[in-house]
């Protein structure tokens, strides 16, 4: 029997599973705006979209981090996958978060 998990605890545990390859208990955040290809194709593939995968932080799916903020809203609007945040949905985040 599954028990109806409370909005504040989807806000905090929606969408975080543990890092496969540091151990984190919560997802790390990544600072970086490029990620390393193995070789020239596989770099082709990604930027082409004909391979899964990061690319540029401003190409979506941006970065491992903004994927599970994804995943975290889906989860809170009761979907099943995360999707790509759209533009206002990313300005209001930065609003918010900003000082």
């Amino acid at each position: 029997m599954e028990r109806e998990v409370k909005f504040a605890t989807k806000c905090v545990h929606a969408a975080e599973k543990p890092d496969p390859t540091f151990g984190a208990h919560t997802t790390p955040i990544f600072q970086t705006s490029t990620f390393i290809f193995e070789n020239a194709e596989q770099g082709a593939a990604r930027f082409a979209g004909e391979e899964p995968g990061y690319v540029y932080a401003r190409i979506p799916p941006n970065t491992p981090t903004h994927a599970v903020l994804a995943e975290k809203f889906a989860a809170l609007e009761g979907e099943k996958q995360g999707r790509l945040l759209p533009r206002e949905w990313r300005q209001s985040l930065q609003l918010c978060l900003l000082p």
